[in-house]
């Protein structure tokens, strides 16, 4: 049977946003964590976000790892039950290091085709060493103790996915950008790591240890961090254990119900959004499904009209990015239904709605043209002189712009020479005093941004001891 897919994917393609700044010499999207991301990682996070426009990218859990009666651990078979169920692959692809660091076929044939790569993370109790569900003793609070064996052996597993995400190479020699969601479903009381057994303060800074490590430690720079928790609508919603906008891109939820699954879809899609949109970050559905698995949908059309519909229907909820279900395991604990299920028909008519997006429909997802800067406002500093005195600098400096407004509405870092972000100041007012004496001695970079436009400039100066 052949499935035909109608979708206006010369309109998804032609949806560019060139928001960019000139950050030394590379550039870097707005609302973005990592100001050293590769261009393929910026542009994914770019793309995600033209995509939230006017679509919904559907993905799948080890949709080519496994399926209802098969298992493909070498990642060179190429199956998949949503390829089987509509004829096509999901356009996001997600895995979990729980079972190994053995999916770099799976990650590299799925980045050839074009589809985007999530990786999920139930790491074990580091304490205790049992798995995620092991909620004894307190490893949050030991992870976070220095020097702790609990902490040594987190470090342990971050070095071997650091180590494993450096072996997803391309064809033309660049890291495969990848979306990395770890501490999932926090909200929620069956991981170690959930609200009844780490405060909001710890999981932050658990949170922010693993992202530092991974970024600037490892120098891992082609990642986007999912932040995730369970159902926020009805768990205390989204700001207590928030890890911070220098630490999350894409604002996630997970969400399964089998009763009044329209209620909770809306209103954790609707908080979400908005969340998403005041922090400048992507909006996506981490997981979502009937509990239990497909089988147990109290409806044949559950995709199109419980799911679906409720979802394009608002105004709000309907700018997710993606919406990636679970793993099909076994014939009842599965969510892709299969030819002759009571719901795949339906699943057939949601693959053919112009609103969701499968992998053969993805526009290029990692388009470095994205983020170079080609708009008519890129000579937007081209008369203006960026000047920093004193220079060199001991306790304080002034960040001038020579023959721009003294408006209020620059954007103001500064970086060291390894590119690690040491100051921040949003709406900079030019010629401040900037304070710079716990500071160490060392070369710094400067990057003024014009918040409205999303330009910048930078400027170097030196820190002499005090």
């Amino acid at each position: 049977m052949q499935f035909t897919k109608h979708i206006l994917t010369s309109l998804l393609k032609a949806i560019v946003l060139t928001i960019s700044l000139v950050l030394i010499s590379a550039q870097f999207i707005v609302g973005q964590s990592d100001i050293s991301a590769t261009c393929q990682t910026q542009a994914l996070y770019q793309q995600l976000k033209n995509v939230s426009n006017d679509n919904l990218l559907f993905g799948h859990q080890n949709t080519t790892l496994e399926g209802i009666g098969w298992v493909d651990n070498n990642g060179l078979a190429d199956r998949s039950d949503c390829l089987e169920a509509v004829g096509d692959y999901p356009a996001v692809y997600g895995f979990d290091f729980v079972r190994g660091f053995i999916f770099r076929n799976h990650t590299i044939r799925a980045h050839e085709r074009g589809a985007v790569i999530t990786f999920s993370d139930h790491m074990e109790n580091f304490q205790t060493g049992g798995d995620s569900w092991d909620t004894q003793n307190n490893p949050v609070q030991e992870i976070l103790t220095e020097n702790s064996l609990a902490q040594e052996r987190l470090i342990t597993h971050l070095n071997q996915v650091a180590d494993f995400l450096n072996t997803l190479v391309d064809k033309n020699g660049d890291l495969i950008p990848v979306i990395y969601r770890p501490f999932h479903e926090n909200t929620g009381d069956w991981f170690w790591w959930s609200a009844p057994h780490c405060t909001p303060e710890e999981y932050v800074a658990l949170w922010q240890f693993t992202v530092d490590y991974l970024r600037n430690t490892r120098n891992i720079h082609h990642v986007l961090y999912a932040y995730s928790p369970s159902d926020p609508a009805f768990s205390g919603g989204y700001e207590a254990r928030y890890p911070g906008n220098d630490y999350v891109d894409i604002i996630g939820f997970d969400s399964y119900a089998t009763i009044l699954y329209e209620m909770f879809l809306l209103a954790n899609a609707q908080l979400v959004v908005e969340f998403a949109e005041a922090n400048d970050k992507v909006a996506a559905l981490t997981e979502f499904g009937v509990s239990g698995g497909v089988q147990f949908a109290d409806r044949p059309d559950w995709f199109t009209t419980t799911f679906l519909q409720t979802l394009k229907e608002d105004t709000i909820a309907r700018k997710l990015a993606y919406a990636h279900t679970w793993r099909n395991d076994r014939p009842n604990h599965h969510w892709v239904p299969l030819p002759e299920e009571a719901t795949h028909e339906d699943f057939v008519a949601f693959y053919d709605d112009d609103f969701t997006v499968f992998e053969q429909d993805l526009p290029d997802m990692y388009d470095c043209s994205l983020v170079m800067s080609t708009s008519v406002e890129d000579n937007f500093f081209e008369d203006m002189e960026l000047v920093i005195s004193p220079n060199p600098a001991v306790d304080y400096i002034r960040v001038e712009l020579k023959g721009g407004a003294l408006e209020d509405r620059f954007d103001l870092a500064i970086f060291n020479s390894l590119g690690q972000l040491v100051l921040k100041a949003d709406k900079y007012f030019i010629s401040s005093e900037i304070v710079l004496q716990n500071l160490p001695t060392g070369l710094y970079f400067v990057n003024l941004t014009d918040s409205k436009l999303g330009k910048g400039m930078s400027i170097s100066f030196f820190k002499q001891g005090n």
